[in-house]
């Protein structure tokens, strides 16, 4: 039976692959939104705190400790920050989905801007909620029937987990000051290591089990086109150097980094 697209409704293909924990799955493709997802999410496993098990299951890669991710996510935290906070007011509030420990909401209250996250691990919403004092909800649903409305959202390495990205970011749009914006980071189906290079342990690394959707420039196109999104932005970015594709070609593996995603 034909599954169809997220994105456009229309019949797609599936073929097999394997995950980044050595599984083999079947992954559904729509060449006309050039967007491939799984069918099913894994949302329970992802309460349980288990993405990282998954995350980090791979050849080169380690599970840190909870102080040594707070402070490399603190480094890269520092990054986003300068890219995408700007000069607005203080009186602004602003949300991330899926904030893990906190720690970009961290640097955000440091400097005394109005911070709110939302986190579906329990462990994690807990110790933002408990020990960083930053509201933290396990979903939407406070936010939006409290008609509270945001400045900026956030969502890092996040929307590749949302099983209805178009429903989501409908919700989104509902918490969205009228002068707002979204700022959404997820990883390029058309990464030039898979596409170019078509290096076969980084397609093996690619996909990860708790990711149920995989983007293109295309598919977020297509993404504000079906949502009436009439002003957006749509970039590609390379974060890791030219040696990290030179590993991956000789060594068919990756170099640990303090980049979080």
């Amino acid at each position: 039976m034909s599954i169809q697209c997220k994105i456009c409704r229309n019949k797609t293909k599936f073929f097999l692959i394997k995950t980044r924990d050595k599984v083999k799955r079947k992954i559904n493709l729509c060449k006309k939104c050039n967007f491939e997802f799984f069918k099913k999410s894994l949302n329970t496993s992802l309460l349980k705190n288990k993405l990282d098990e998954s995350r980090l299951n791979y050849e080169g890669l380690e599970k840190l400790p909870k102080n040594q991710e707070f402070k490399n996510g603190i480094e890269q935290s520092k990054h986003y920050i300068k890219k995408y906070i700007g000069d607005i007011s203080k009186k602004e509030k602003i949300l991330e989905i899926g904030c893990s420990w906190g720690y970009f909401l961290y640097l955000l209250k440091k400097k005394n801007f109005k911070t709110y996250g939302v986190e579906i691990s329990k462990i994690k919403s807990n110790f933002v909620n408990h020990k960083l004092k930053i509201l933290c909800k396990n979903n939407l649903n406070e936010y939006i029937k409290n008609n509270i409305k945001f400045k900026k959202i956030f969502l890092f390495y996040v929307l590749e987990y949302i099983q209805n990205p178009l429903n989501f970011i409908s919700e989104l749009l509902k918490i969205l000051d009228k002068k707002g914006e979204i700022i959404i980071i997820t990883p390029n189906l058309k990464d030039p290591l898979k596409t170019v290079w078509k290096n076969q342990g980084f397609e093996n690394f690619f996909y990860e089990k708790h990711a149920v959707n995989y983007f293109s420039k295309k598919s977020l196109e297509r993404v504000c086109e079906k949502l009436k999104i009439k002003k957006y932005k749509i970039f590609t970015e390379q974060r890791y150097s030219i040696l990290n594709h030179i590993n991956w070609h000789i060594n068919n593996r990756p170099l640990p980094s303090k980049i979080v995603c």
